[in-house]
């Protein structure tokens, strides 16, 4: 399967072998023209997306896609522009922050999630 994602407000996932219909679409809030990244578990079980209301958005595939998203988690004040898998623990990392004015308040930070 690919993930793919257009205009930033959702991510589509497509099986590779025939790409014209998706498997799924997942929404997300994304407004800002930074890259806001997201990932999948190698099983493919779960798909993960940064936001930037400071949100991270977890979908169960197999079991919730049809039924919207799985869970949202709070990181921080600022846009969460960087989320990924472990490749083998049940492990999330995390990231926030933009560029902001020097009087403007900011969170650049890493978390890591146990799941």
């Amino acid at each position: 399967a690919v993930v793919s994602t257009q205009s930033g407000h959702y991510g589509r996932g497509f099986d590779t072998r025939s790409t014209g219909t998706p498997l799924y679409t997942a929404t997300r809030h994304v407004t800002t023209p930074q890259r806001i990244y997201f990932d999948i578990t190698r099983d493919e079980e779960l798909l993960v997306s940064g936001n930037d209301n400071g949100m991270i958005t977890l979908y169960d595939i197999p079991n919730g896609m049809k039924n919207g998203q799985e869970g949202v988690v709070g990181h921080s004040g600022d846009v969460v522009n960087g989320v990924a898998f472990h490749p083998y623990w049940r492990i999330l990392a995390s990231t926030s922050g933009s560029r902001k004015l020097a009087h403007e308040t900011q969170d650049n930070s890493l978390k890591i999630w146990q799941f």
